[in-house]
């Protein structure tokens, strides 16, 4: 995949994704490997550097990730907004961004 990665325009505010950035969201629940894509990572976290990256695909890990061991200097927030768990049930709520700021 990286070079579809690489066609990701440098100006992207929000960045969505089929699947996860290695280590951000990427654990699976069958044996915690993680299963995020090394470049998307490197293009994600150290060249595009959107303000957040909105993903799924590894149903066991969900939530909003941000300055973890491998993006403590990022900026970016990265959200595995899968809405149903490794079993396809459904998740109570959604999560919800309010993006507060203006546009230059």
């Amino acid at each position: 995949m990286e070079p579809k990665w690489k066609l990701i325009e440098k100006d992207t505010d929000i960045l969505l994704t089929h699947g996860p950035p290695y280590s951000a969201g990427d654990k699976s629940i069958f044996g915690g490997a993680k299963g995020g894509c090394k470049a998307l990572q490197i293009y994600s976290r150290d060249k595009i550097k959107p303000i957040l990256h909105v993903f799924g695909h590894e149903h066991g890990d969900p939530g909003v990730f941000y300055k973890t061991e491998d993006y403590e200097h990022s900026e970016t927030y990265y959200a595995n907004a899968g809405n149903v768990s490794e079993y396809y049930q459904l998740r109570p709520s959604p999560i919800i961004f309010t993006l507060v700021g203006g546009v230059e």
